[in-house]
């Protein structure tokens, strides 16, 4: 950097005070370009910011603290910035996931619920099935002591439960494994169970 006062620096002093006020303005060329290289050098940093702040907002991602050793770092440098890229692409992955889990639980849920009004009306339906034949079974019963002391046969069969209807499937919670793909999770609610939705016929 050219200094103001180069050409009274380069010429000779004639006198004692002249070599002092020559000296003085050395000093103050002195700590005035160094202040000049103090200022030069915030600028440089504030532009390097500044590009990596464009460069980081362009990739539509939001920053977080990456550097938490204390090191200096070189914000603009490409494997930095890389980094960065990278660190914000997983955080949207990892938002992006659990708002699908989130998403499919509300929607288990609702699936849930409509599953236990399906299961009350089977159960309904259930019982009712098996009250007709408890009370055929009864009059079977009374007909067959009768026909005993009549010396016959039963004027009927004995009567059989039959088939019960079985029950829809209980709905599943669909988890998002790290692949990316969907499982079913083997997570069960208390009472709940649908064990009396088998098939058969009841002869008893």
């Amino acid at each position: 950097m050219k200094r103001r006062y180069q050409a009274l620096l380069d010429r000779a002093p004639c006198t004692e005070l002249e070599s002092k006020l020559q000296a003085a303005l050395a000093e103050s060329e002195g700590r005035d370009y160094a202040r000049k290289e103090c200022l030069v050098t915030t600028q440089a940093v504030t532009v390097l910011q500044t590009l990596y702040v464009d460069r980081a907002e362009k990739e539509g991602q939001k920053r977080r603290k990456l550097v938490s050793d204390g090191l200096p770092r070189l914000m603009t440098g490409d494997k930095f910035f890389s980094s960065v890229v990278e660190h914000n692409a997983a955080q949207e992955k990892e938002k992006a996931e659990k708002e699908a889990r989130k998403a499919e639980k509300e929607k288990h849920q609702e699936a849930l619920e409509e599953w236990k009004k399906l299961k009350a009306a089977w159960d309904k339906r259930v019982e009712a099935q098996r009250k007709r034949y408890k009370e055929a079974l009864s009059q079977w019963e009374q007909e067959k002591q009768l026909a005993k002391l009549e010396c016959r046969r039963p004027g009927w069969k004995k009567p059989l439960l039959g088939r019960l209807e079985r029950l829809a499937p209980k709905p599943k919670l669909q988890v998002l494994r790290k692949d990316g793909e969907a499982a079913d999770s083997d997570e069960e609610e208390e009472g709940d169970s649908d064990s009396d939705s088998g098939s058969g016929s009841d002869d008893n």
